[in-house]
């Protein structure tokens, strides 16, 4: 049995099958709505899913409740019905947060849908992150090309192995980072373990790059939709130069076909991360979006 509305419950790896069947059906756009997403951050959010008629609904209850995109399309009387549960019971003004237009589109004008930049999802071609062609790349043809030349790497698929030695990177990256000492990187820190941890449970791709047998880079992905790739976790020693731009190539080399996308998630308003995202050149961005309801 499945949790009914008002009732919720946490997400759980046990809840995979369910929840990973209906997001898939639903093919969604944004990179919050996949089911190993959900699972990972589940602690950052402190998030508890439930159904309505059928159709997982996301509830964030950290600081003031809001709901993440439905893994499906709530009629109009159904969207209202739990706009008006959460004020009731939290008083909150935020109903939705990081919907898709795929969603918004949906909702009615009594609904204030508010643009939030720093939730779009950046989406790149993937022939572009492959080839890297044309004057727009030639700094990271540069940047490939001096790691090819100055370090003697492998590259490998991800496997159970590879992932419990990959905790040890991101346990390094997290001591660089200090991020004892930013909740925000924190959580970042235990979302990628519980990534690796549950590698073959969440069923992800992933691939590592190896420097004199030690793991020095990977990246953790999943097919978002049916032509998506979306990158959860990228994490690598940089002192080893050119060895992000590698990993990202060398990952969409052996598991994209040119004529796929990859979307890279958002940026959180963070300047140094737009700028890098941005030195990539994305194909679009996802819009998402807060709501709220009208006076």
């Amino acid at each position: 049995m499945y949790p009914k509305f008002p009732d919720f419950e946490d997400i759980t790896i046990e809840n995979r099958e369910y929840l990973a069947e209906n997001i898939w059906n639903y093919q969604p756009e944004n990179s919050e709505l996949t089911f190993t997403n959900l699972f990972i951050w589940k602690d950052h959010f402190n998030l508890k899913w439930s159904t309505l008629n059928g159709i997982p609904i996301f509830l964030a209850t950290k600081g003031e409740p809001y709901f993440f995109e439905p893994a499906g399309f709530l009629n109009i009387d159904d969207v209202k019905k739990i706009t008006f549960w959460l004020k009731d019971n939290y008083g909150s003004k935020v109903i939705f947060s990081r919907i898709s237009n795929q969603f918004s589109s949906h909702l009615d004008d009594n609904f204030v849908i508010t643009p939030q930049r720093e939730h779009f999802d950046y989406v790149y071609k993937a022939k572009d992150l492959i080839e890297l062609s044309g004057r727009k790349y030639h700094s990271k043809r540069n940047h490939l090309s001096n790691f090819f030349k100055n370090y003697t790497y492998e590259y490998k698929e991800m496997t159970i192995d590879y992932s419990k030695s990959s905790v040890e990177l991101a346990q390094k990256w997290c001591q660089d980072k200090r991020c004892k000492d930013d909740m925000d990187l924190l959580d970042e820190f235990e979302a990628a373990k519980l990534s690796l941890e549950n590698f073959d449970a969440l069923r992800l791709k992933g691939g590592v790059l190896l420097i004199n047998g030690q793991i020095e880079a990977f990246t953790i992905a999943e097919m978002l939709n049916d032509h998506t790739m979306v990158i959860h976790m990228e994490k690598a020693n940089k002192t080893f130069d050119g060895i992000y731009t590698a990993i990202n190539n060398l990952f969409c080399k052996h598991n994209l076909q040119p004529d796929m996308f990859v979307n890279r998630e958002q940026d959180l308003g963070d300047e140094g991360l737009r700028k890098a995202k941005l030195s990539y050149f994305p194909d679009h961005m996802v819009e998402k979006f807060a709501v709220s309801l009208k006076d």
